[in-house]
């Protein structure tokens, strides 16, 4: 993979591009996700989960992009992501992963944890608490990120919710209409007001 992030990541653009607008059947949207899921997982092995003493900026951009890439597409680091994103909902801090994961891992978390209405809602609860402000605002991308119709409400709703700083409202209305997988929910909210 080129040492540039947005020059490697022009193969997954396409393939992602493809799996989601263009493939119909499974079997093909699977091939894609694999195809994708093989051509970046040597990179993250390389790069590793953890910060390496010699990081450069270049190695913490990659591995960042590559993480997200592969948590996206359902690749190896899955299952870590989720568990450190579950961890860092209800400890605030996880040392399964460098700080530049973090986000990823949230994300994760909320989009592939099999969460409920409960958990979404002690999770917003925690985020609210956060005081680093950097941390809370990833918690809150992470929440209002949900692929879960059932809580796209949840995600929605954050825009009348008092507890939340100006900047934050809008987040839900953002990240679903951002997503092809939910934007039609964010297009019905939206014009149904």
């Amino acid at each position: 993979a080129d040492v540039e992030s947005s020059v490697s990541l022009t193969t997954a653009s396409f393939l992602l591009f493809a799996e989601r607008d263009v493939l119909v059947e499974q079997t093909a949207k699977k091939k894609a996700k694999k195809k994708t899921a093989d051509l970046y997982q040597p990179t993250m092995n390389k790069l590793g989960l953890l910060d390496r003493k010699n990081d450069t900026p270049q190695d913490r951009d990659r591995r960042a992009s590559s993480f997200g890439l592969l948590v996206d597409v359902e690749g190896a680091p899955l299952p870590i992501a989720v568990a450190a994103g579950k961890e860092l909902f209800t400890t605030g801090t996880t040392k399964k992963l460098a700080r530049d994961l973090w986000p990823t891992a949230l994300e994760a978390a909320v989009r592939f944890g099999k969460i409920d209405a409960a958990t979404w809602d002690a999770w917003l609860a925690q985020a609210k608490k956060q005081q680093d402000p950097r941390q809370r605002g990833w918690m809150l991308q992470a929440l209002a990120s949900t692929l879960d119709p059932a809580l796209s409400p949840k995600a929605f709703n954050l825009l009348w919710d008092p507890e939340l700083r100006v900047n934050e409202m809008a987040l839900g209305i953002w990240a679903q209409s951002s997503d092809l997988r939910t934007w039609d929910g964010a297009f019905a909210f939206v014009t149904s007001r």
